[in-house]
């Protein structure tokens, strides 16, 4: 028999299913390879998470172990710190108890400083001026007396005084803003802690508006002061030889703390000097003030200090100076205590420094090293040779005795560089041991009359052209003068 023949179409069908089996089979060993791969991946993944979490948990506990160990070495450190700073500052105070060492006389006249207070704008509304009229008129500005009406709170927290002196800046050229005396006078003011320097409050301001015709104005709060030296020289009034003593005294601690703090103050004179009614004596007007460098050769102007109190270096045309320019001031102030009237009086630079000469002789190269150097030294020197005459000018005042005009003196020399110190002044045997002794704060005299030389001045002027309307026949009660009122805005 012969074999049966199969239907191509049925073996066509066979063929394909096997291949699509062997195809299904080879997917399914692909998938499964590529599943497995995954898991590995998986699997090293977790393994590697797992030996970053091991190697945190041991970095943890290493630092757990050092940090005890850091600890101490840090305590060490800081214990050794500590000690060196307890030594620095045990060293510094020793320095300072050693530097601050006062004589007997020093140490009652010195107080604890007044704390500074936060520094702001108030308004001139907090203050109102009496009668309206100036006890003070200067260059760089006019002062009033005030009385405050604000809160007492706040008086009480910034040691506000309930009668003030306010003093009005002057704006004399707008354009280039505002004065730079006045800023300077600020600056210094608000450092400065010293129970001979006038203190400054605080600095208020005025609103703009159609009285200032909208241009708003700065002052400057101080505490109020009676009288000025030169209104009291003026009115003949005369102190005594211990008040004297006293004043020259207070006078020179203010100067000390002063230049101490790398200030000259430049402008020392009767006027700048102020006086109460509880013996307080205080220096004032610090608008020619200026923060000097201490054993620098730095140049300054020298057109500073008023003409009879200024220093022949200053004169001559010096801009190298220290605090020798103040020195020289002070000793015409206390020549004019003592005598009542001024040594150096003239018109000019050149005036005042032949008065100079002819009081004290001329300088030259071998009582003043240096001195045909200075710029106007060839200008204003004298062709006639003068000596020194002022132990001649001196015995005509009965307050100026040998021990007196030896400080005097002192204090008067022409070199800058021999002329004594403060520090020297202070230790001088005319505080020390002359007779009669430096009177106390309590024996100062009290003058009713308040002395202020513009209101001084003003009074002087009035009763000499009441005068003369009296001798004229023209004077009459309504006619009396008066000031105008003026707004303090």
């Amino acid at each position: 028999m012969e074999p049966k023949n199969d239907d191509p179409k049925k073996i066509n069908e066979k063929s394909q299913n096997t291949d699509n089996n062997k195809n299904n089979i080879k997917n399914i060993n692909e998938s499964n390879h590529l599943s497995n791969k995954m898991e590995q991946k998986e699997q090293e993944k977790i393994e590697n998470l797992n030996t970053l979490k091991k190697s945190e948990v041991n970095e943890e506990k290493n630092n757990i172990k050092l940090k005890p160990l850091a600890n101490k070495e840090n305590q060490e450190n800081n214990q050794e710190n500590k000690t060196k700073e307890e030594n620095e500052k045990n060293n510094e105070d020793n320095n300072n108890k050693e530097n601050n060492k006062k004589t007997d006389i020093q140490k009652n006249y010195y107080r604890k400083e007044i704390p500074v207070k936060d520094w702001g704008c108030r308004s001139i509304d907090e203050y109102d001026i009496f009668d309206n009229e100036p006890v003070g008129n200067g260059t760089y500005g006019t002062v009033f007396k005030a009385i405050y009406k604000g809160s007492e709170e706040y008086a009480k927290n910034y040691g506000i005084p309930k009668i003030v002196a306010l003093k009005k800046i002057k704006t004399v050229n707008e354009k280039e803003g505002f004065p730079i005396t006045a800023l300077r006078e600020i600056m210094i003011m608000k450092r400065l802690r010293h129970k001979n320097i006038l203190q400054l409050l605080e600095v208020v301001i005025s609103k703009p508006n159609e009285k200032n015709k909208f241009k708003s104005n700065a002052y400057l709060v101080f505490e109020y002061m009676e009288h000025d030296l030169c209104s009291i020289i003026c009115s003949n009034f005369s102190y005594e030889k211990s008040q004297i003593k006293y004043i020259l005294y207070e006078l020179l601690l203010g100067l000390q703390y002063l230049h101490k703090n790398n200030i000259l103050h430049r402008d020392i004179k009767t006027l700048n000097i102020l006086l109460n009614n509880k013996g307080e004596v205080k220096i004032g007007d610090f608008g020619l003030s200026r923060i000097f460098a201490e054993n620098a050769k730095r140049k300054y102007t020298n057109r500073v200090a008023t003409l009879y109190y200024r220093a022949p270096e200053l004169l001559l045309g010096d801009t190298i100076y220290g605090g020798e320019i103040d020195v020289w001031s002070l000793g015409c102030v206390f020549w004019e205590i003592l005598s009542g009237n001024c040594l150096f009086y003239g018109d000019n630079d050149k005036s005042v420094f032949l008065k100079i000469c002819q009081t004290c002789g001329n300088p030259n190269e071998s009582n003043w090293p240096g001195v045909s150097q200075l710029v106007n030294y060839k200008e204003f020197i004298p062709q006639k040779k003068y000596e020194n005459t002022l132990d001649k000018e001196a015995k005509k005042y009965s307050k100026i005795d040998d021990v007196t005009f030896d400080l005097l003196k002192k204090m008067l020399i022409l070199n800058p560089k021999e002329r004594i110190t403060i520090e020297q002044a202070l230790k001088h045997p005319y505080f020390t041991s002359h007779e009669p002794k430096m009177c106390k704060k309590e024996d100062m005299p009290k003058i009713e009359e308040e002395l202020h030389y513009y209101s001084y001045k003003k009074k002087m002027e009035q009763n000499k052209q009441q005068q003369q309307h009296i001798a004229k026949g023209e004077y009459s009660k309504k006619n009396k003068f008066l000031g105008k009122k003026r707004d303090h805005n």
